[in-house]
């Protein structure tokens, strides 16, 4: 697997300091970095969403969202 960061500029930071961070793959995905919020503290609604193999994680919405 190939990855490019395509992180908001804005949004850049030191690696292996913590930071959320966006890669577009060769595989037609994308892989985002950021932490995973405790279980207890997630809304039924998304817990409802996670199959086998996944999980939530938590970004700053700038990261992917415009303003």
């Amino acid at each position: 697997m190939q990855a490019k960061e395509i992180t908001p500029r804005k949004n850049l930071c030191v690696a292996g300091m913590g930071c959320p961070s966006i890669f577009k793959t060769n595989h037609k995905s994308l892989i985002i970095i950021g932490t995973i919020p405790a279980m207890n503290k997630l809304p039924r609604n998304v817990l409802r969403k996670l199959g086998k193999g996944e999980l939530a994680i938590e970004v700053p919405r700038e990261i992917l969202l415009k303003p």
